[in-house]
């Protein structure tokens, strides 16, 4: 934005309202890749890694009390709980910021005490991770369809789901793929 920073929000302002204060989108700006974080949720991702945590403690003291087999020792459990229950919420929420601005109502929440609000600057790269045989970045080519990317990143390895295949958009929503001549994915 041309102006960033914190700003006071009035009550039934929304993030379009916001974004129009803060002096609108720069030309660099990357709207589809706009990160939009919410402290409520952020407390409720804590809340369920707490519960999880507590029901894998539940889970293994069960186990224990009727023997069954379990190749996890207490030492094991009670790190992988304590991560769990430390990790950092986020709080993300998946937005649609370009239909906001567009003046599309259901894309257009209203801004609450602490919301935070990214936009990157443009990104021209696709990152192709997983179970290819060489991760890597690659200059974004709308020419290219998904398979060209993979192909890109040295092809799958052996141990690759090929039909689990599934592309991550830059404001973190994700689409399955499907279709070998998908090019529109982006």
């Amino acid at each position: 934005v041309l102006y960033p920073g914190t700003y006071v929000i009035a009550p039934g302002e929304t993030v379009s309202s916001v974004v129009e204060r803060a002096g609108g989108l720069t030309e660099l700006a990357f709207p589809e890749g706009a990160i939009f974080s919410r402290q409520s949720v952020a407390e409720r991702e804590s809340e369920r890694a707490s519960a999880f945590a507590a029901e894998i403690r539940r889970n293994y003291a069960s186990q224990l009390l009727t023997q069954e087999t379990t190749s996890q020792s207490s030492i094991e459990i009670g790190e992988i709980t304590e991560q769990i229950e430390s990790a950092i919420s986020k709080g993300r929420l998946i937005i649609d910021l370009p239909s906001a601005l567009a003046g599309d109502e259901l894309s257009d929440y209203e801004a609450e005490n602490g919301d935070e609000l990214s936009i990157p600057r443009l990104s021209s790269t696709i990152y192709v991770v997983g179970e290819v045989k060489q991760a890597s970045t690659h200059i974004f080519q709308p020419r290219l369809s998904v398979e060209d990317y993979i192909n890109l990143s040295a092809g799958f390895t052996k141990r690759a789901d090929r039909k689990g295949i599934y592309i991550v958009r830059a404001n973190g929503s994700v689409l399955p793929y499907k279709s070998r001549d998908y090019r529109n994915w982006w």
